[in-house]
């Protein structure tokens, strides 16, 4: 219950007085199959299964006296690489679709994801750029404007930077809170 809560009170802090919510929401936690993995999943199973068979035929050698362990040591640029390839593709993805949610407001857009809060400010209107799935019909928006990111209350940056609202139900009803700020 406390979850639920948090989730639509979030954003307050980070309101001014004349502004006010027009839509909140998350990311699906479901994912469709991306074409894009059809290189990504044979090429991630080849390098990974070539790591652990590497791995496991160095240890062999070491411990049958033919080989020396220090060829082990060659091998971790590699377990880097095959861990980093399986968190950018699937680990990360997953986490970002379970914490992070949005808030547009009547001037900005908000973006919290594990406490970190990005504030895009859409006065002038930013860069607003949409892609939807035709067969699942989710889709992302992304924002590209001013940019403010909260660490805390008290304390923030300002840069330019793009805001990915992504995996949302009826993102052209999104696009069009965004590009329309005026319309309600």
């Amino acid at each position: 219950m406390k979850e639920n809560l948090e989730q639509y009170d979030w954003y307050k802090p980070y309101l001014s007085a004349d502004e006010y919510v027009r839509w909140t929401g998350r990311p699906e936690r479901k994912i469709s199959f991306q074409p894009v993995y059809l290189l990504y999943l044979p090429f991630c199973i080849v390098w990974c299964s070539g790591v652990i068979i590497g791995t496991a035929g160095s240890l062999i050698d070491a411990f049958a006296g033919e080989g020396s362990p220090f060829v082990l040591f060659f091998m971790i640029p590699f377990w880097a690489a095959g861990s980093f390839m399986v968190y950018v593709l699937f680990v990360r993805p997953r986490r970002y679709r379970k914490y992070a949610v949005y808030a547009i407001t009547n001037q900005k857009v908000i973006e919290k994801y594990r406490g970190r809060i990005n504030i895009v400010n859409i006065d002038p209107t930013p860069l607003v750029q949409m892609s939807v799935s035709k067969r699942s019909g989710f889709g992302s928006i992304s924002v590209a404007g001013s940019l403010q990111t909260w660490y805390d209350l008290d304390n923030f940056t300002e840069n330019t930077i793009t805001i990915i609202i992504t995996n949302i139900k009826d993102p052209e009803k999104v696009y069009k809170l965004i590009v329309n700020k005026d319309a309600d």
